[in-house]
């Protein structure tokens, strides 16, 4: 009827979730968790189970007050508690969810967080002494100790610039006052390349092993800023260096992972030209054959949308990279029109337009760390999409077109790098626009939206 018949749009899919918990949800029952010793080979159990012998990483059922003990023949075993805090998931769930998403997180465990994740200890010889084993401990293994023990304290005080962690740990360094500005911007470089706490470790007791140098062998400032930026991946005067050291790091962190998301869209007038076609075809009827005829039409459009993406994304360190492909339901829109005669009805028409989007394209996503187990992500994609605009019955009518896409997307991520991973953010999505044919007027849809995805590795 427009043109050559009534259009149509998409019809719109509306999935409801029930939820019994958010954090159950969001973050899950079980939590992994790393284990590591020195010496390695120390077999590790938590509450009475054996998990394997260091190191080890393993998922572990959220329970507070754990017991973990570290043993290996020859050394004296070494006994604690798994600590655990509030996960910050479970407060959104009193929020959102209420007392009964609450009461849910509580008795599945989810409610707990292991604070430390990543767990490291030295074990000493079974004859030793109390006074040996302290002092048996090497300035390079407290270092790696207190860095492990501390993360989340240090982290912060580096991101201030100061606090009683961080001025403990430039002790440990033997870092001099006048380095201390420079010693504090290679840590916070340091934490920003390694997402793995007992590898960060490593690499921060490695400035100790700098600034010994500095004093023995009396190393020139340019050699000495030289040999800091290939260590720390400092981006101070080193950028080379920097990005060597950021290859270096993640050379054996590169993976595979199986991306799953959910988007909405919504924003944007698509059937824009259609509807004004309409329209102008109604006006046009009364116009022409006048009284006693008469002709009315609605056009109501709903220009939101559903979508989904799956792709497999190769990982190394903070970039990503890998092929997607997803499928858009669009806009829809409500057609109908009506002639009468002298105000009695002789031909109306309902007819419901719909628009489908095929896309497939190679994505690249940057993450940037916030904090342990945050970070910022910022990922884009370009393709080809396919786009079919159908009118609904046995007489619609069909167009078909193709062209280029691209999406912009920045958003949150929560989890451990290579682990699973949950993403929330926000999109903006171009689509190939339709010119004008015999059958609709032209069409173009480039709609803003939200996104929930999961990314699992393989």
């Amino acid at each position: 009827m427009l043109k050559r018949s009534l259009m149509g749009g998409v019809s719109i899919v509306v999935v409801s979730l029930m939820v019994s918990g958010c954090a159950s949800i969001m973050t899950g029952t079980t939590q992994q968790l790393t284990f590591n010793s020195n010496p390695d080979g120390a077999t590790v159990t938590v509450g009475g189970r054996v998990i394997g012998k260091t190191p080890v990483t393993t998922s572990l059922k959220k329970s507070s007050g754990q017991p973990l003990s570290f043993s290996k023949e020859g050394y004296k075993p070494l006994s604690m508690s798994l600590e655990s805090r509030i996960n910050g998931w479970f407060w959104g769930n009193i929020v959102i969810g209420g007392l009964v998403g609450s009461t849910t997180d509580g008795l599945s465990g989810a409610v707990n967080e292991y604070s430390p994740s990543q767990y490291m200890v030295t074990l000493q010889p079974a004859n030793a002494s109390q006074l040996e084993s302290h002092t048996s401990l090497s300035n390079r293994q407290q270092i790696k100790e207190f860095v492990v023990s501390s993360y989340r304290e240090i982290i912060d005080d580096t991101r201030k610039g100061h606090g009683q962690y961080l001025s403990s740990l430039l002790q440990l360094l033997h870092v001099k006052s006048d380095q201390e500005d420079q010693s504090i911007k290679k840590i916070k470089g340091l934490s920003e390349v390694f997402a793995d706490i007992p590898e960060f470790a490593d690499h921060v007791a490695d400035l100790n092993k700098e600034a010994t140098e500095k004093t023995d062998v009396g190393t020139t400032n340019s050699e000495a800023n030289s040999q800091a930026n290939s260590h720390s991946g400092s981006a101070a005067n080193g950028k080379s260096d920097m990005s060597g050291q950021r290859e270096a790091g993640y050379q054996e962190k590169s993976g595979l992972g199986l991306l799953f998301s959910f988007d909405y869209y919504f924003g944007g007038s698509p059937y824009g030209d259609i509807k004004k076609t309409f329209e102008d075809n109604v006006d046009f009827f009364n116009r022409y054959y006048g009284y006693p005829y008469r002709t009315t039409g609605s056009f109501d459009v709903k220009s939101t949308g559903l979508g989904g993406t799956i792709g497999l994304l190769w990982n190394r360190g903070p970039l990503e990279l890998g092929p997607t492909i997803s499928f858009i339901k669009g806009p829809e829109a409500k057609v109908k029109l009506e002639h009468s005669y002298l105000g009695y009805p002789i031909f109306s028409a309902d007819s419901t337009l719909s628009t489908n989007f095929y896309r497939g394209t190679l994505m690249v996503r940057r993450n940037f760390l916030i904090s342990d187990g945050v970070r910022f992500s910022l990922a884009g994609d370009i393709g080809f999409a396919e786009a079919k605009l159908s009118e609904s019955g046995s007489d619609g009518m069909s167009d078909s077109w193709s062209g280029v896409t691209f999406m912009l997307s920045p958003g949150l991520r929560f989890g451990q790098e290579h682990g699973t991973t949950f993403d929330i953010g926000y999109r903006y999505l171009r689509l190939p626009a339709k010119s004008e044919t015999d059958n609709f007027a032209a069409f173009e849809w480039n709609p803003s939206g939200l996104y929930a995805a999961i990314t699992v590795p393989l």
